[in-house]
């Protein structure tokens, strides 16, 4: 059995020899004449920047081939390979239009002894687009870090816009052109030459459009920053029965920065004016903030928060003594009377806690001589208490000299 299958096997061998021998004979020896398909031999095109003159443009992506069917000795036609061939269209040269075109090729290039009638009349497929171009923004997503007690100013684009031209169908998906990228670590201004990147309204890169131009200036200013006091601005007076204890802000300071011209003058940054009228009761709300012109904030606020300590006002009356005060050596005085009634007005709390006999009335008698005066006593009061009423207004003092 084991024989039988070994003679099969010397049998098939020799018969491929004896037909491989007969092939090699037939094409060389022989070389008779065959027709072959030969496939996917590329199409150049040439002549395309014709097409921008009828506003159109190559799809993106084509990929042109065709089958040519040629006839020649056996011995050439067999070894034919598609780079043997050089395929074209001449866009210049027809009628076309947006869409599908079927255009003639033209075989200029063949091996020779090859007969190609057959493949006279071939088309390719060319797909065209319409050219057409659109102004769009020039968005930066451009990234920039400053070194430590520096600011970056709101940076800059020029130009702010651009053309992107191309085939409609990717030029109609682009929305805007961005400008990408990171600098880190600045202490003094930036300006750099960045390329631009169409982009849809999905954010993602729109292939095959042109943009005109190519690249932008990219500008960041970079200050050195400071921090500088917040100070509450006022107008008008609080409405009657109410008196402000205190109006500060929550945020003591705030980082400024700018030119160092106007950083070395500014101490402090102002609110905008606060209307004391509409403040009714304690609490806290927000006030704008009065930025210098080339004054940047860092962090951005426009407004800082304000806090108000409201009370209501009330009135107290009291007996005070009067007492003088720089009276000449050797002179005694009488005051008559010993003590005046007064009337105080101020916030509530300010009046509940003057304790009895903690205010005085006091009489300045420097340089007065002997003899009868009528004068004025000078009430002293805590802070926020205002005098409203003395009575008497005048008192009586008579000097007289000491006669011990």
């Amino acid at each position: 059995m084991a024989k039988n299958k070994e003679n099969d096997l010397l049998i098939k061998i020799v018969s491929l020899i004896m037909s491989f021998g007969l092939w090699i004979y037939l094409t060389n020896v022989e070389n008779p004449t065959k027709t072959v398909r030969i496939n996917n031999v590329g199409v150049r095109l040439v002549n395309t920047e014709s097409l921008a003159d009828q506003s159109l443009v190559l799809v993106p992506g084509q990929t042109l081939t065709v089958n040519l069917s040629i006839t020649g000795p056996a011995s050439t036609v067999y070894r034919a390979l598609p780079t043997d061939f050089r395929v074209e269209v001449d866009m210049s040269g027809y009628d076309i239009m947006k869409g599908i075109n079927e255009l003639p090729v033209d075989i200029t290039l063949y091996p020779q002894n090859v007969d190609i009638t057959k493949s006279r009349n071939l088309k390719a497929t060319v797909r065209l687009d319409e050219l057409v171009e659109k102004e769009v923004p020039v968005i930066s997503e451009y990234t920039v870090k400053t070194a430590e007690g520096y600011f970056a100013a709101p940076s800059s684009v020029t130009p702010t816009t651009a053309k992107i031209k191309g085939p409609s169908e990717y030029v109609e998906k682009v929305v805007k052109l961005i400008i990408q990228g990171t600098s880190e670590g600045l202490s003094k201004d930036l300006d750099v030459s960045v390329d631009v990147v169409p982009v849809d309204e999905g954010g993602s890169v729109v292939q095959h459009v042109e943009a005109e131009p190519g690249e932008v200036q990219f500008s960041a200013r970079v200050y050195r920053t400071k921090s500088v006091v917040i100070n509450p601005v006022t107008t008008g007076t609080m409405s009657d029965g109410l008196s402000l204890m205190s109006l500060t802000p929550v945020k003591q300071s705030i980082t400024i920065a700018g030119p160092e011209d106007l950083l070395g003058i500014i101490t402090r940054i102002d609110t905008e004016k606060i209307n004391l009228r509409g403040i009714t009761a304690s609490g806290s709300f927000l006030v704008p903030i009065s930025v210098p012109d080339g004054i940047y904030i860092v962090g951005g606020e426009s407004s800082v928060e304000v806090a108000a300590v409201v009370e209501v006002q009330g009135t107290r009356d009291l007996n005070v003594e009067i007492k003088t005060v720089n009276l000449k050596e050797g002179l005694l005085a009488s005051v008559t009377p010993a003590s005046i009634s007064i009337s105080i007005r101020g916030p509530q709390g300010v009046l509940d806690a003057i304790a009895e006999g903690s205010i005085f009335a006091e009489l300045d008698l420097a340089g007065l001589e002997a003899g009868g005066h009528e004068l004025v006593p000078k009430v002293r009061l805590p802070e926020g208490a205002v005098l409203e009423k003395l009575n008497p207004e005048n008192v009586s003092v008579t000097i007289s000299i000491d006669q011990n």
